[in-house]
C-alpha cells in the first residue's frame, strides 16, 4: 500500500527504468523493479489497484533480479553459456588462489 502511494505521487505520468549510480545500489534497484512488478500483476489479476499507478509502470521495463550482476564470477559463468570467456576459479584465500595458479593455470610454483 505505501509503495502503491508513493508511486501514484511521483510527478511523471510513467515511469520507464529504475537505474541506479553505483553497484551498491543496484540490488536494490532491481528489487524495487520487483515490488513494482508486483503491484502491476496485482493490479491487473485483481483489478484492485488504481488506474494511475497501473499507467505510470505500464512501460517499465526490466528482466528481473540477477545475481550475477554483483557478482563478476557468476557473470563470467552466464557469459560462457553463451560466448568464449577467460578460464576463472573461483578462490577464497591466498593459499587456494596460489595452489589453483598451478594446478589449474599451470604457472610456475616459483
Amino acid at each position: 500500500k505505501q509503495l502503491t502511494d508513493w508511486v501514484s505521487q511521483i510527478p511523471f505520468d510513467e515511469i520507464v527504468a529504475v537505474i541506479c549510480e553505483s553497484d551498491s545500489g543496484l540490488e536494490y534497484a532491481e528489487q524495487l523493479c520487483q515490488a513494482f512488478d508486483n503491484i502491476i500483476s496485482k493490479t491487473i489479476n485483481d483489478d484492485t489497484g488504481p488506474d494511475i499507478v497501473h499507467r505510470k509502470l505500464a512501460g517499465l521495463n526490466h528482466n528481473g533480479y540477477d545475481q550475477a550482476r554483483r557478482d563478476k564470477y557468476l557473470m563470467n559463468e552466464k557469459c560462457a553459456q553463451n560466448v568464449g570467456v577467460v578460464k576463472q576459479e573461483r578462490c577464497f584465500n591466498v593459499e587456494e588462489a596460489e595452489c589453483k595458479a598451478v594446478t589449474v593455470f599451470g604457472l610456475d610454483a616459483d
